[in-house]
């Protein structure tokens, strides 16, 4: 997130309390002295130190005044450390010495205040130092800070050295005021910081920095209408604290962030600058616009689309917390990710956590969801332990018991893929799918007897297809490997197994079963056939010329009916319905009286219409 907010070192050591040191010419009002004069405010250290002075207060000119003042020209103002080190310097064209009050030092005039090593410096116009280490400056107070008093002093933070070009940063206020006995120090009115990486206002601005070794900034904080722009990221609140020992930023008071297209708020905010983390935490919302945010869910319908751009496209996020990185965000829950067009919701997915890469601004890159995985639009529903979404690809892996749902339809198997490009669908290990019986084949008469009664009390019909696996596509399905179908009708039984819904229909006109298919059907009257074959084709299709209701079986074709006879050929149709059975070329019947006769006593009551088996 850039350079850590404000590690700043920006106090002067001032001076404990002052006093003059007995010089000669010194003392006598009236009586001007040039050069060659000291003051020692604050006096010396204890021994061992004795013979170190604290401060020294000199310049170019001394003019006393009315009262034990003086008028102190050129002035320059030293601090020291016990072992004789300069820790400070402080400048003024002109300031006052009270000798006999309260020994402060004053001046209308503008204050520079630098440290030794020449890390920070303070300069402002109007300002009072009091001998109990107190500083005030009254106007234009502009501080700069060098950049290693930025870093962190957090071991566990990165310890980088600054960028070449990174200039620190500097402070602007109308006021400060600093205690030395405390540490405290306070911008005030109208803050303003400005750095490479870092811009930030706010009505005040308070630190904390102990004046004797080791000086280290321990808090920061600033106060009303803040504004943080740290590198893309802008934040605003209310209150802002920095925590030098660990580089993180806390920002609070209803505080909302932009790093366009991606926005969000949180009842706190934090900001990791060290190494490069953003968090929003309680109540955390995160919104992204532009094509490409949500990638994760499947292609709405055209009817959507059309009228949307890109532009109107938002993607909401609502969970307990999360944490962005330079390409990537953790989300924890309960997560709910919202995908909009316009004010038009076109999804939603829900979990319990969720961890999302992106390639570029905001594309898609991966996505993991996890626990309690719920992704809906609109009749489509999708649940499992873990949604894995690969944008490269398209692809969103759904396992952990996954389940699917479109209005009537329902399906699972150990493993689903969509692709969320095409709109397709695959299901894989113990695959399953439901659906009204009337959209696989002929509806269920009520009066005929099912072969797989429904439980008591529930008068809707459904088909089931198990396989190993199925790929379901807009307007076709195909299923793999042991495919077993029950429906009120019938039941099938082989490898393969295809059918086509066209555009606009919800009935399959088209099924094909091949490899070792079986299967058993049943009419009206309960009557049944088994036919077996290589392949059966079935096709339903309704015109204004009547309905095709046509099974034909090829491949060592047989069928067997309901009084036992058998009928084989090479090709066998049944027309359900006429109520015909057709076989061309030769065939074979067994279990009736003569070959030639009418098979009465089958499920439709065919009329075969072939040559006889010479």
């Amino acid at each position: 997130m850039g350079a850590p907010l404000l590690a700043l070192a920006v106090l002067p050591v001032v001076a404990p309390s002052l006093f003059l040191i007995p010089m000669p010419a010194i003392g006598q009002e009236g009586v001007e002295v040039r050069g060659g004069f000291k003051f020692g405010p604050g006096g010396y250290y204890f021994p061992p130190h004795e013979k170190q002075l604290k401060s020294l207060l000199t310049g170019s000119r001394a003019q006393p005044q009315p009262g034990g003042m003086y008028l102190i020209t050129d002035a320059k103002f030293e601090t020291f450390l016990e072992d004789g080190q300069r820790e400070m310097l402080v400048e003024a064209p002109q300031c006052f010495y009270n000798e006999r009050g309260d020994q402060a030092v004053h001046s209308e005039g503008p204050i520079s205040v630098k440290a030794a090593d020449g890390k920070f410096s303070i300069a402002g116009d109007g300002f009072r130092w009091h001998t109990n280490s107190a500083l005030f400056i009254s106007n234009s107070v502009h501080t700069v800070v060098h950049p290693e008093l930025l870093q962190s002093q957090s071991p566990n933070a990165r310890t980088n050295k600054p960028a070449p070009d990174d200039k620190g940063i500097e402070i602007f206020s109308e006021q400060f005021d600093y205690a030395g006995e405390s540490g405290l120090g306070n911008y005030r009115r109208n803050v303003r910081v400005k750095g490479t990486e870092l811009d930030m206002t706010a009505a005040t601005l308070q630190f904390i920095l102990p004046m004797k070794p080791p000086r280290q900034l321990q808090r920061l904080t600033a106060e009303e209408n803040v504004m943080v722009n740290s590198g893309e990221v802008r934040a605003k609140g209310q209150h802002l604290n920095y925590a030098p020992d660990t580089g993180l930023v806390h920002i609070s008071g209803q505080p909302t962030w932009e790093a366009a297209p991606r926005q969000g708020r949180g009842d706190e905010l934090l900001i990791d600058r060290s190494n490069h983390v953003f968090r929003a935490m309680g109540h955390a919302y995160l919104e992204m616009t532009g094509q490409g945010a949500a990638g994760f869910l499947p292609a709405p319908t055209a009817a959507n689309t059309n009228s949307l751009s890109a532009s109107n496209q938002i993607v909401e996020i609502k969970c307990e917390s999360y944490e962005i990185q330079t390409n990537s965000a953790d989300f924890r829950g309960p997560v709910l990710v919202t995908d909009r067009a316009g004010e038009q919701i076109q999804g939603t997915l829900s979990c319990s956590h969720m961890v999302a890469t992106f390639s570029g601004t905001n594309q898609m890159e991966r996505m993991v969801a996890e626990e309690k995985v719920i992704i809906a639009q609109e009749s489509k529903r999708f649940t499992a332990d873990k949604a894995v979404f690969t944008g490269t690809n398209g692809i969103l892996e759904l396992t952990g018991n996954p389940k699917w749902q479109d209005g009537t339809h329902e399906g699972k198997g150990d493993t689903l893929f969509m692709d969320v490009r095409g709109n397709e669908l695959v299901a894989r290990e113990n695959a399953s799918l439901r659906l009204p019986a009337e959209a696989f084949g002929q509806d269920a008469p009520q009066a005929a007897p099912e072969l797989n009664p429904s439980p008591a009390g529930v008068t809707n019909q459904f088909a089931d297809i198990f396989a190993r696996e199925y790929r379901l596509g807009t307007n076709s399905a195909l299923f793999k490997g042991g495919v077993r179908v029950t429906h009120p009708q019938m039941k099938l039984n082989c490898e393969t197994m295809s059918f086509d819904v066209p555009q606009g229909s919800s009935r399959a006109q088209s099924i094909v079963a091949q490899d070792s298919v079986d299967f058993d059907l049943v009419d009206e009257k309960g009557q049944k056939v088994r036919g077996t074959g290589q392949k059966a084709v079935y096709t339903y299709r309704v015109t204004e010329a009547g309905t095709n209701d046509l099974v034909e079986l090829t491949g060592n074709a047989m069928l067997t009916m309901t009084n036992g006879s058998s009928f084989q050929n090479s090709i066998i149709i049944l027309d359900r319905a006429n109520g015909k059975l057709m076989a061309p070329g030769k065939y074979t019947i067994h279990g009736v009286g003569t070959a030639g006769a009418s098979v009465t006593n089958s499920v439709l009551s065919p009329k075969v219409k072939s040559k006889k088996k010479s």
